[in-house]
């Protein structure tokens, strides 16, 4: 029946669009756009970055932005982020997000910063990559 990890993949894949699509919609009011999605190994695990220029999420709201229903948009269910959370815990990992200090994450000044982490099976050694894309 074809790869056993497809399901997986596509699922994971899934959490990466709804981060990124929910990035430029918070960027919509920005006048300069920035999005950057880096990826780091190590320890066993994958940690996925996304981070963009947008206003950020109220101090307030942070808290709830992962249940069902909550959503900070005039449009939109709310359900994005929850199904994301979700499935990266179906697949033994963490996804939060966090507010950048005064819009400042490591050397980018752009904020907010959703984040997930899952566990390898493979490669013992850390690397990082970075992708910065601009509009």
């Amino acid at each position: 029946m074809g790869n056993s990890n497809f399901g997986i993949r596509v699922q994971l894949q899934q959490v990466v669009l709804n981060l990124v699509v929910n990035a430029f919609e918070a960027m919509e009011a920005s006048e300069d756009r920035e999005l950057v999605l880096r990826t780091r190994q190590a320890h066993g695990k994958i940690t996925l970055d996304v981070m963009d220029s947008g206003p950020g999420i109220p101090p307030d709201k942070l808290g709830s932005i992962f249940e069902p229903f909550f959503t900070t948009k005039t449009t939109g269910l709310g359900l994005g982020l929850s199904l994301s959370r979700s499935i990266v815990m179906a697949h033994s990992g963490r996804l939060w997000a966090d507010n950048n200090v005064n819009g400042l994450t490591h050397e980018n000044p752009i904020s907010p910063k959703p984040n997930f982490v899952l566990p390898i099976r493979r490669s013992n050694h850390s690397s990082t990559s970075k992708q910065t894309f601009s509009r």
